[in-house]
């Protein structure tokens, strides 16, 4: 999207979750947001597993709905923690990726072990 803001960018999930208590909102320029979890929280609410759907945004000029007629729009699909199967992926803020890069690696723990078609990477484009 553009036109983010820092101060008076608001979104409203389903299941519902709470800036700054569910987790803190960077806006990082007037196209870009980045969202985290806070320690001890989860990416739903109500703890089960399923879609979080994004269903307003509000940028300082009003709320405005997110594909309404389908109940908001999934930006995630939320699993159950598997305890000590958790995927976990070493940060590179250093790093940085362009539609241009050959080649991605990414550094974790957690991952199958039966081969990339095992693993499914979802982009934020895709």
């Amino acid at each position: 999207g553009t036109g983010f803001r820092a101060n008076s960018t608001e979104l409203g999930f389903w299941p519902p979750l709470e800036r700054g208590v569910d987790y803190v909102l960077w806006v990082r320029s007037p196209t870009l947001m980045q969202l985290t979890l806070k320690t001890g929280r989860k990416w739903r609410s109500d703890g089960d597993p399923g879609p979080l759907k994004l269903k307003r945004i509000n940028t300082g000029a009003g709320e405005l709905s997110i594909d309404p007629r389908f109940g908001g729009v999934t930006v995630a699909q939320v699993h159950l923690s598997l305890g000590a199967y958790d995927v976990t992926v070493e940060t590179a803020p250093e790093t940085r990726v362009y539609q241009s890069t050959p080649r991605l690696r990414i550094v974790g723990a957690g991952f199958n072990a039966d081969g990339p078609a095992a693993n499914t990477l979802k982009w934020g484009n895709s």
